[in-house]
Formats: structure tokens, sequence, C-alpha cells
């Protein structure tokens, strides 16, 4: 147990406190956002992508505008792209699972003021 504690302490720690989290937060709203809308988009060789090179191309296109606007030095190029790798892995995850979550929570919610709610 000593041995794990002590890996995650000396290499995943400083790795995920490195990362771009403003990057990786803003590129899965702007990815579940797109998924929102995507229907409503009339150019055919978007809707005949699957959903991961679509996230992918998204990620691709909104990292070098990112790392202008936030004003980023090309030795944290690499710490971007690692954020793109990161937030590419854990889009479909995240955005599943914990917007599923919150969407449950806000269906419960509404349900229960439309049945009279729970007055306490």
């Amino acid at each position: 147990m000593e041995i794990l504690i002590e890996v995650v302490g000396r290499n995943i720690l400083p790795f995920m406190a490195s990362l771009q989290w403003i990057y990786i937060i803003t590129f899965i709203l702007i990815c579940y956002g797109f998924q929102s809308i995507e229907n409503q988009i009339e150019w055919h060789f978007l809707k005949n992508l699957r959903t991961r090179f679509k996230v992918a191309l998204i990620g691709l296109l909104y990292a070098p505008l990112y790392y202008l606007l936030w004003g980023l030095e090309r030795d944290q190029i690499g710490v971007l792209f690692s954020s793109f790798l990161v937030s590419f892995t854990f889009h479909k995850l995240l955005v599943e699972a914990i917007i599923g979550a919150i969407k449950k929570q806000f269906l419960k919610v509404n349900l229960l003021t439309q049945k009279g709610g729970d007055d306490a």
C-alpha cells in the first residue's frame, strides 16, 4: 500500500496538477454543446463522422485557439497536448456519467415540484 501511495504521490499527482484544467473543462463543455445542436447542422460530412472523430476535430481546432487566447508559452504545448489526450479519453465517461447524473437530478426535482413537492 505504501508503494502505491508513493507512486501516486511522485508521478500521478504532479502530472494531474500540471494539466490545463480550464482547457479540459471547456473542451468537454464545447463537445457536449456541439452534440446537443448536432442535429441542426446541415453539413453532411459531419453527420457521417463518428462521435470520437468529431470530438478529436473539435479538440484539435480548439487547442490552437486556447493557446493563443491564454497566451501560453511554447514549452506549455506539451502540457496542452497532454490535456487534450486526457480530455479526449475521459470525454465520453464525463459527459455520460456526470452530466447524465445532473440531468437525472434535475428531472427528479422537476417531478417533485410538479407533484406538489416535499415540503419539510
